[in-house]
């Protein structure tokens, strides 16, 4: 009897050394990513190593994940945003926060059985970037765009053109790249226009497998007109263009959306070459061909669209312009219209400045403007002192000539352009950020950016990425130059919403110019970047795209 007493009371100690035993201590050999980027979008952590067990678990900083068990060698879990959070440390200069780099631990526990050791994932304040590549092989590439699909190819669109200041373009042929590696290698290139288009600015749309891309042809006899083409097949074919709109006036610029299935919505700037009277009209296809043409507004000064947004729950549309006044050759202000019915109708255009600091003497700059998809639109744009400027006088006898400003991508007049030139070089600067989480009905008050203050800074690209983080591309100019070799391109990037911006980081290695810049985003948070380029500063000839992607994606 006193056996089988002494075997109950140590039956739960033989169980306990059975249980140890069977579950051994977990041993992780390494992590997969080691590095990542701060606030960057949702991934999987893998850990790699022996002896694990279903129920063991992925610790990371101290907290338990949800597991999921590969095999006993393998385990992953989800890693957000907030678990590796920006921490802004100091700030420079000119405002920006530098941020600092840190490290999360991370290591294996299985219940009764113990700890593995622990290994660290480091990550980064900021984005480094990859060596500078050359995208392109040929002179004069402009026009250039680049875009990212949910499937984590990128899609490169040029135009092989003769700048202007070289002599006047007889055609100009788009072409398209693709790259199914992040951007390691690219596809060779593929026309998609006739061999008499002249073509310009180009939009694209990306929708799973279909790749939508409009355009300006500028070589129709007497017309000009705005042209479609379509791949259904991730850009492994493409349609024969389609015309959508055609003029006797210039299209100068334009705005593209497109919303629930085939249904796409579009604003066109239309400019009166003899008289300089621009129109904005709205363009709608409903799946099979361009039903409605509607005017929306007209002005003596040129209106540039800059923004176009649909409210998904209410269907509601708003576009935003620029309103630039011919009479005065400066940028004047922001507007918007909406429309409830589809289009058919738009509302008076209303001035989106506010009282505390619209007045006559500040006029505002090209906007970069941005929307995440979900409601939330960004948008910055800059203002400057206009009675510290001494602008281009008007010539009422002269037709505006209408040229590529290689800061905005956007077409505008040949005086405005050299003006801005001025603005760049002016102490008076004042840059502003606006937010609206309704599809950008309504905004938030303007937030002063004294990081971006003073004469060197000109945002140009500005996108979310799937993190929610706003990402800007800007131009530095050199202080106090107006010579368009001061330019060269930065990146920066903001986690709270505007509020704070990262150290820049200086893209081109190139001391010449940098113009046309670009940015795409993978869903993984991976940032392409690129720019042109021309190599002879004498002549500004040997134009040409090169491009950087960041690291550790």
């Amino acid at each position: 009897m006193r056996r089988i007493y002494l075997f109950l009371i140590l039956l739960p100690f033989i169980a306990l050394m059975i249980s140890c035993e069977d579950d051994p201590v977990p041993k992780i050999t390494s992590i997969s990513p080691d590095t990542r980027v701060s606030h960057t979008p949702t991934f999987t952590l893998t850990v790699n190593g022996s002896d694990f067990m279903q129920n063991s678990r992925i610790v990371f900083n101290g907290q338990e994940m949800t597991t999921n068990y590969v095999s006993s060698s393998e385990l992953t879990c989800t890693i957000t945003p907030d678990d590796i959070p920006y921490i802004a440390t100091t700030t420079n200069e000119d405002s920006f926060a530098s941020g600092s780099d840190y490290t999360r631990e991370v290591w294996v526990t299985t219940p009764d059985a113990g700890n593995s050791d622990t290994l660290m994932l480091n990550v980064l304040a900021n984005h480094s970037f990859s060596t500078e590549s050359k995208l392109s092989f040929e002179n004069y590439v402009l026009y250039g765009n680049v875009e990212a699909d949910s499937g984590g190819n990128l899609h490169f669109f040029f135009t092989l053109r003769w700048p202007f200041a070289i002599k006047k373009p007889t055609q100009s042929p788009l072409y398209y790249k693709k790259s199914t590696d992040g951007g390691l290698t690219w596809s060779v290139k593929t026309r998609l226009n006739t061999s008499t288009e002249l073509t310009s600015i180009n939009r694209v749309i990306m929708n799973d497998d279909v790749l939508d891309l409009f355009y300006i042809n500028e070589r129709v006899a007497g017309t000009r007109q705005m042209m479609h083409t379509q791949s259904v097949d991730n850009g492994a074919s493409w349609s024969t263009p389609e015309t959508f709109w055609s003029t006797s006036w210039y299209v100068i610029n334009f705005q593209i959306m497109k919303s629930t299935g085939e249904t796409y919505h579009g604003v066109l700037e239309n400019r009166n070459t003899k008289n300089g009277n621009s129109e904005l009209f709205y363009v709608y296809n409903n799946g099979s061909d361009w039903t409605k043409k509607v005017g929306i507004t007209s002005s003596t000064h040129q209106l540039v669209p800059v923004g176009l947004s649909k409210n998904a729950n209410t269907n509601e549309l708003v576009i935003m312009y620029l309103n630039m006044d011919y009479a005065n050759y400066k940028l004047w202000d922001l507007f918007k219209s909406t429309s409830s019915d589809s289009g058919s109708t738009w509302t008076k255009p209303v001035r989106m400045n506010l009282s505390s600091y619209a007045t006559d003497s500040w006029v505002n700059d090209m906007p970069v403007f941005c929307t995440d998809g979900q409601g939330n639109v960004a948008m910055i744009f800059r203002k400057y002192k206009q009675s510290s400027l001494s602008l281009e006088a008007e010539n009422n006898d002269e037709i505006p000539e209408i040229v590529a400003d290689p800061i905005s991508s956007l077409n505008i007049d040949k005086r405005v352009l050299n003006n801005l030139r001025k603005v760049n070089a002016n102490e008076n600067n004042k840059y502003y950020f606006k937010v609206s989480s309704d599809y950008g009905f309504a905004w938030t008050e303007p937030q002063e950016l004294s990081s971006f203050g003073g004469t060197l800074w000109n945002p140009i690209h500005l996108k979310y990425d799937a993190a929610g983080n706003l990402n800007l591309v800007l131009y530095k100019w050199s202080a106090q130059s107006t010579v368009m070799d001061s330019y060269s391109t930065y990146f920066t990037r903001s986690t709270d919403n505007g509020s704070s911006w990262s150290n820049p980081v200086k893209i081109p290695s190139s001391s010449l110019g940098s113009y046309y810049c670009r940015l795409g985003i993978l869903d993984s948070g991976k940032l392409f970047i690129l720019w042109n380029q021309h190599q002879n500063a004498s002549d500004e000839s040997d134009w040409d795209y090169y491009y950087r992607y960041s690291n550790y994606f």
